[in-house]
């Protein structure tokens, strides 16, 4: 009896068997944690590269890394970004500086401060980069690359004085008057002690540059004068022409009629014997600034008059086939060459300026109202005019 009731004591003194599943779930942690980190230690090996600096390690563990890990595709742009900033080119370096950047945005949450370190050291050492790549490139005269340098270091040292230079070589051999002029400016921009800086001493580079601009300007005077010739041979108002000879040309004749054009200056038109509206001219501080033909399927061949010319009727009828034509202002008629290929004058064969016209920017600006939007452009037209 005594050692059935001690049985029965020790049996309820037995602890109990935990749950199977208590065992186990610590025991598949365990092996799963293993099991990410045997299969991702070639990501993770790279990813101790990259922050290490050494891209190309990074590289190569990457290339044992399992596909379809959203870790490797993540540090395959920034280990990339990272090979482009260890070249010795800067072009190379600029590419993998602007990868990194868009590896930052794209994933911010990459190790922030120190995408932020590297980005800050690329920055400073493209900086000198740029500088000494710019340098070298005026020098083999190249100067369209040596400018998209400089302008990425603007404030550098002596670069803004590099890339003036550079913009004014640019144009050395142009023969358009607009860019020698401005390129002539340009050079004339630069300080007097840092002209000896360049590999063309500046000085004789405004001396080269004045006799181009010289020469620029009477070729466009002689083509401005054979121009006029031929536009005064076909007997009608043109752009340019003198107001005082508005009613004596060849084929028009005295205007029947003229007017206030908008308030912007005045408007002579011509008609034919049937009161339609043929042509139509508008002037401007003394000159012709634009003109019109109308009716030139019944009316006209080419620049040729095929109808005699008429009073103004009491009730002019409505223009056909031409209009009144925007305002082409004095300033910029075509005469040859200019930014892309032409050149424009401020006034048909005169040579003249804005400067010579207006005596400051603010006459300009009331002159021309609805011409600027505000009275800096007006400064900027003034003070560029050619």
């Amino acid at each position: 009896m005594y050692r059935q009731t001690e049985r029965k004591e020790a049996v309820k003194r037995k602890p109990a068997r935990p749950p199977l599943l208590l065992l186990v779930l610590p025991l598949l942690a365990a092996v799963t944690l293993l099991a990410f980190l045997f299969l991702n230690r070639f990501s993770l090996r790279a990813e101790r590269c990259f922050l290490a600096g050494d891209y190309a390690a990074a590289a190569q563990a990457l290339e044992q890394a399992e596909d379809g890990w959203r870790e490797k595709a993540l540090l395959e742009a920034f280990v990339s970004a990272g090979l482009q900033l260890s070249s010795d080119d800067v072009d190379t370096v600029r590419t993998g500086r602007d990868a990194l950047l868009s590896c930052q945005e794209q994933y911010p949450d990459f190790h922030p401060r120190a995408i932020s370190a590297l980005r800050e050291e690329t920055d400073a050492r493209l900086t000198g980069m740029f500088y000494q790549a710019g340098c070298a490139a005026v020098r083999r005269e190249e100067y369209t690359l040596a400018l998209s340098y400089f302008r990425e270091i603007p404030g550098y040292e002596d670069a803004d004085l590099w890339k003036r230079y550079a913009q004014a070589l640019e144009y050395r051999d142009s023969t358009s008057r607009y860019h020698l002029s401005r390129a002539l400016r340009t050079l004339q921009s630069i300080p007097e002690e840092d002209r000896g800086l360049f590999p063309v001493d500046v000085n004789e580079l405004i001396a080269e540059f004045t006799q181009k601009v010289q020469a620029a300007e009477q070729a466009a005077l002689q083509r401005d004068e054979a121009r006029i010739e031929a536009l005064e041979a076909i007997g009608l108002p043109y752009l340019g022409m003198s107001e005082e000879k508005i009613h004596s040309t060849r084929q028009l004749g005295p205007a029947a009629e003229s007017g206030s054009y908008y308030g912007f200056g005045t408007e002579y038109s011509w008609y034919d014997a049937q009161g339609r509206t043929i042509y139509s001219a508008v002037c401007r501080r003394g000159q012709v600034a634009s003109v019109s033909k109308y009716h030139e399927d019944v009316c006209w061949q080419g620049d040729t008059l095929l109808v005699r010319t008429g009073p103004a009727p009491s009730e002019p009828a409505a223009p056909s086939g031409g209009g009144a034509g925007s305002w082409h202002p004095p300033a910029e008629e075509y005469t040859g060459d200019s930014e892309e290929g032409r050149d424009y004058d401020t006034g048909p064969g005169s040579g003249h300026s804005l400067r010579d016209d207006y005596s400051d920017p603010e006459d300009l600006f009331e002159d021309c109202e609805g011409e600027y939007e505000d009275l800096d452009e007006a400064w900027d037209e003034w003070e560029e005019g050619l």
